[in-house]
């Protein structure tokens, strides 16, 4: 039979070796643990020692690293500068050789007014020392030579039928040689230009048999007279194929009848027109670049 003095004996056994918590104290009385006292001295830094002044970089992992950041923007980006032809830029300078052929008329005073024509052929040398950046405008010089045939077929007869004519046809050549101003106007940088220019120049006739002033005449000494002239071609294709025309003003030239010798002046005026081809611009285009120095 069990009593119970028996039981509360090991109960009270188990309770007394089981700690409470919070521990026991240095009375032996349960609570609060002190802590043990700590018999190591505390630092103290020397001033001059030297602090690395780099933070500690923390490890991979714990919240995470960033790798690279993605970002989006609908503003857009500004264009790419244009592209610069340095050979272009260099050479701001541009030549020409241009040749024509066409057909022109003359005025020489009489009654029947432009009565003389026949082929017009010439060539031109240009130079522009000043082409803008883009070349689209240019300034320069011209150096021409122009050909133009005085030709009338059909001449009036004389009022006295007992005199003979002393030739049948008029035929003159007329040789013009000429410096002026030359612009150089581009619209297009390929496709189209226009090249207007005009000179000072002097002309030269060979032949001696010309109807002028409404008479038979012929040309005193060397045939000679002071001359102005302005001309306007349109090119394309790089300025190669050109279409150009052209006026010629003449002085008066001395001249005398050629049957009574009666001296005179004949003033002469004409205009051609014709198709020109520039061969210098050809070897440039060849060499794929600008006609230039």
């Amino acid at each position: 039979m069990v009593t119970s003095t028996s039981l509360v004996t090991p109960i009270l056994a188990l309770w007394i070796s089981t700690p409470p918590e919070g521990g026991i104290n240095t009375t032996g009385e349960p609570g609060v643990v002190e802590p043990e006292p700590t018999t190591t001295e505390p630092l103290i830094r020397d001033p001059d020692d030297v602090v690395d002044a780099q933070p500690t970089q923390p490890q991979p992992g714990g919240f995470g690293t960033v790798s690279n950041v993605t970002t989006s923007s609908n503003v857009a980006a500004p264009p790419p500068p244009p592209e610069v032809d340095e050979a272009s830029a260099a050479a701001r300078s541009e030549a020409g050789l241009r040749v024509f052929a066409g057909y022109g008329r003359s005025d020489l005073a009489n009654s029947q007014p432009w009565d003389h024509g026949g082929a017009a052929m010439g060539a031109m040398l240009q130079w522009y020392p000043y082409v803008t950046k883009r070349r689209r405008f240019g300034v320069g010089v011209e150096l021409g030579y122009a050909y133009q045939g005085l030709v009338r077929r059909e001449l009036p007869a004389l009022a006295d039928p007992t005199i003979e004519a002393p030739f049948a046809k008029s035929k003159v050549q007329q040789h013009f040689l000429d410096l002026g101003l030359a612009l150089l106007l581009r619209p297009h940088p390929s496709w189209f230009s226009i090249q207007p220019s005009a000179g000072l120049g002097v002309a030269f006739y060979t032949d001696r048999d010309l109807y002028a002033g409404d008479r038979y005449a012929g040309f005193v000494g060397r045939s000679a007279a002071f001359g102005l002239t302005a001309s306007l071609a349109m090119c394309t294709a790089w300025d190669i194929v050109c279409v150009v025309g052209g006026y010629r003003w003449t002085q008066r030239v001395d001249a005398f009848g050629a049957l009574d010798g009666e001296p005179f002046s004949v003033p002469t005026q004409g205009w051609y027109a014709g198709l020109g081809f520039d061969v210098l611009r050809v070897y440039a285009r060849l060499n794929a670049q600008p006609a230039a120095r």
